[in-house]
């Protein structure tokens, strides 16, 4: 999957109606992104990065934090919680979606370390 074809179009997919047909032909991109939280956590990673880094559009930025940071952090505490640790002094756009993070899954030390930053 092209990692930039896969940023833009969940980007636009997030600024859809749910139920319209444009959403409906965008929805692969959400698939796409939710099966990397699973299959490929460090691709996952990335594409959260870039979609951080791409947009400043809130809607988006909540969604993110809501779906794919949120599953990635409940699927890969370990991995995940050190990425965030690395990144967030540096990306203060990636601190304040952290509060869209709801705790789900995430096991409590890992979830202490969110809360932390």
């Amino acid at each position: 999957m092209d990692k930039k074809l896969l940023v833009d179009k969940w980007i636009e997919l997030q600024s859809l109606s749910r139920d319209s047909a444009e959403a409906n032909n965008l929805m692969w991109a959400a698939e796409e992104f939710f099966a990397l939280t699973d299959t490929d956590p460090q691709e996952c990673w990335d594409v959260i990065l870039e979609v951080v880094n791409k947009t400043d559009n809130e809607w988006v930025l909540i969604n993110l934090a809501a779906g794919p940071l949120e599953d990635l952090l409940a699927l890969h505490p370990k991995e995940s919680i050190v990425w965030l640790e690395r990144e967030v002094p540096k990306n203060p756009r990636l601190k304040s979606i952290l509060s869209g993070v709801w705790k789900n899954l995430i096991p409590d030390d890992v979830w202490e370390r969110v809360q932390t930053l």
